[in-house]
């Protein structure tokens, strides 16, 4: 059983992540079934419920939690 973050470890993540990831990063999305999909932040990271870091991404309805995200390098994301 994974433990929740307290509320000033979540704040931090998310002053972090908006301190240095702008709206329109490419991340890597870890879903539950272990797939991972390449998708664009479309909002800052933000919490909800006091003590969970969210964001919103690019093809995706309601928020994921920040640590399933992580962001990829230009060299890891492949033009169409």
């Amino acid at each position: 059983m994974t433990r929740r973050p307290t509320k000033r470890k979540a704040a931090l993540e998310v002053t972090e992540w908006n301190r240095t990831y702008a709206v329109g990063t490419p991340v890597n999305y870890h879903q539950d079934n272990h797939t991972v999909t390449l998708h664009v932040t479309r909002s800052e990271a933000r919490l909800i419920g006091g003590d969970v870091a969210v964001i919103d991404l690019s093809c995706r309805t309601g928020v994921v939690a920040l640590d399933r995200v992580h962001p990829v390098t230009t060299r890891e994301v492949k033009s169409p």
